[in-house]
């Protein structure tokens, strides 16, 4: 069998793209040895045949960026796999050690870098202006000498093509796995859904303005203690059903019982040019979405007739999409069996995994 290793710093070991995917989608072809090194803490296991390594918990940012990216090399270097898939930025000087090992190196552009810079609020304008810049000229240094570039969009694979014309787009589209197929509309309740990080951006204003009006059920991590806080004092998110975080089985549970999945993410520059993820884990479950209005969120949401967008911040809007979901079955069911077909027939896992698992062989065969 062939080994390979899949690296991450920053990415939790059971991560929706990185294990679920990637790691159990090589494992089921029986063709390749399966390993992943990470930095969480949690001790060394095998989980669904896959090889968890774990170099443990960084004390902190500059720990993780410095010392467990030298860890993470050490641990990789003793595997000694003949194919290495990176997922964070800050392993890319790492991999400079295994590219001279001859070993074949694929750095895995989740996120927009530059973009994501210019969404940190807590960076001045001339901050976010030095940082992009520095990390536009390292990418044109340092993105050409991968065997391949993977990207998680096609906004993302037209930059990085650029220095790199061995790049792919892989996107995060549902496990065919995990497409309903018993979707059973009347037992399912007038009930609103939002499952994902819980934050300002992500839409939890927009949620609580709309609390008194609906049932919700909010199921995900709360941003930060801050948030957590002032959301214990807040009479709005009392109204809210908040689960806290639960397992991908009792996610999809969950879904099973609402009508409407929610995705009201701000558009930022980081998010604009994204594939919110959600968006696509609501059709596979059979539910009609309301998003915000963006050219590129509204171009997915008319190709597939799935949802309704609305603008950010119009509340009289947002309560008048849901409403129409709400109080008119036949409509929302129709848009829901059609996100369901889309998930089927184009938006799922096992087509990108194909493009993946094609560029691993040519990779293999050619070095």
């Amino acid at each position: 069998m062939i080994k390979i290793a899949h690296l991450t710093s920053a990415h939790p070991r059971f991560d929706t793209r990185i294990f679920y995917k990637q790691c159990l989608s090589f494992s089921s072809t029986h063709e390749f040895c399966v390993n992943l090194i990470v930095a969480d803490g949690k001790g060394d296991e095998t989980s669904q045949s896959i090889n968890i390594i774990d170099v443990g918990i960084p004390a902190g940012r500059l720990d993780r960026a410095f010392k467990k990216t030298k860890d993470i090399l050490a641990e990789a270097i003793k595997l000694d796999a003949e194919l290495y898939h990176i997922h964070d930025p800050e392993l890319i000087p790492i991999c400079l050690r295994l590219l001279k090992k001859k070993k074949i190196v694929i750095f895995d552009s989740h996120e927009d870098l530059v973009l994501q810079v210019w969404s940190k609020d807590y960076l001045n304008v001339f901050s976010k202006y030095i940082i992009s810049n520095f990390i536009k000229f390292y990418e044109r240094i340092k993105i050409p000498k991968f065997d391949l570039v993977v990207s998680a969009t096609p906004h993302i694979t037209s930059k990085l093509a650029k220095y790199n014309p061995n790049t792919i787009t892989v996107r995060n589209f549902p496990l065919l796995s995990e497409v309903s197929n018993n979707i059973q509309w009347a037992q399912r309740e007038n009930i609103l859904c939002y499952s994902g990080l819980i934050s300002e951006k992500r839409g939890l204003f927009e949620m609580l303005s709309i609390a008194d009006n609906y049932k919700l059920k909010v199921f995900g991590t709360l941003d930060s203690e801050e948030l957590t806080r002032f959301l214990s004092k807040d009479t709005a998110w009392r109204n809210i059903d908040y689960l806290g975080n639960l397992t991908r089985k009792d996610v999809y549970k969950e879904y099973s019982k609402c009508k409407v999945g929610l995705c009201l993410l701000h558009p930022i520059p980081n998010h604009v040019t994204a594939i919110p993820t959600k968006m696509f884990e609501y059709m596979s479950n059979g539910l009609p979405l309301i998003i915000t209005d963006t050219p590129y969120w509204r171009s997915i949401v008319e190709q597939y007739e799935c949802g309704i967008c609305v603008p950010l911040g119009d509340r009289a809007k947002l309560i008048k999409a849901v409403d129409k979901l709400l109080y008119n079955d036949e409509y929302a069911q129709k848009l829901g069996n059609n996100g369901i077909r889309a998930i089927r027939e184009e938006a799922n896992w096992q087509k990108e995994f194909d493009n993946l698992y094609k560029s691993y062989i040519k990779l293999l065969r050619t070095k």
